[in-house]
Order: structure tokens, then C-alpha cells, then sequence
């Protein structure tokens, strides 16, 4: 085994199967349950992007931005990915969470504002 092969970090994504098996309704997105390889660790309970998902999980634990990066299906023998920086796997989910947080920051000072504005007695009209 190479030196390369050993810092890479792995996850493996588990399919979290529909009760029907997804027949009845095709367009619903696959959910997938992620673990780091050789432990049983779940890094998230549930995600559609297992891959940026899990990059960003690994992140915000303390993990090595310069480490390398992949993912492996639970029922498959090779990696989805060629290994890949995990800080470049991240970005996508790091970009979401922000973009989320602006979008909750503002939705949190409309709400703030209606508040204000609803403890304001009117003025009543001059006759």
C-alpha cells in the first residue's frame, strides 16, 4: 500500500431504503446514511449528498483540509470518486450552510421587525 493510499479518508454511504422501494414514487430523491471507514461512527443520520455532506461533517470535527478525500458505496468493492482535497469536497455544503444562515438571519429580523411593529400601539386619527 502506498503512502498516498493510507491518508485518504473514506466514507461509506448506506442507502437508507423507501418502505416500497421507491416503485410507487420514482422522483423521490435516495437518502443515504454516512460512516467513515473501519468505524462505526455515523457521521449523519441522513443526507442527499452524502459526499459534500460528509466532506463538511469531517471539516467542522477538526479534520485535515489537505487531506485527501473520497466516498464508497456500502454495497460496492471501489471508491464513487478519484480522492479529492477535503476542503475542495466541502465547499458545496459549506456554501449552503452559509447562504442558510444569511437566509435565516434575515428571516430572523423580518420577524424581529413584525414584532416591533405589532407592540407599537397606531395612532389614532386626527378629527
Amino acid at each position: 500500500m502506498t503512502q498516498e493510499a493510507q491518508n485518504v479518508v473514506r466514507i461509506i454511504a448506506h442507502r437508507i431504503p423507501w418502505p416500497d422501494d421507491n416503485k410507487t414514487r420514482p422522483a423521490l430523491d435516495l437518502h443515504w446514511k454516512v460512516t467513515v471507514e473501519g468505524s462505526d461512527e455515523v457521521l449523519i443520520e441522513s443526507t442527499k449528498r452524502p459526499f459534500d455532506d460528509g466532506a463538511a461533517e469531517i471539516l467542522t470535527r477538526g479534520g485535515d483540509p489537505d487531506s485527501l478525500y473520497t466516498m464508497r458505496h456500502a454495497d460496492r468493492d471501489y471508491d464513487s470518486f478519484v480522492p479529492v482535497r477535503l476542503e475542495d469536497a466541502a465547499k458545496p455544503t459549506m456554501k449552503r450552510r452559509a447562504d442558510f444562515a444569511k437566509f435565516k438571519a434575515k428571516l430572523d429580523a423580518k420577524a424581529q421587525n413584525t414584532e416591533n411593529d405589532a407592540d407599537e400601539e397606531p395612532e389614532a386619527p386626527e378629527a
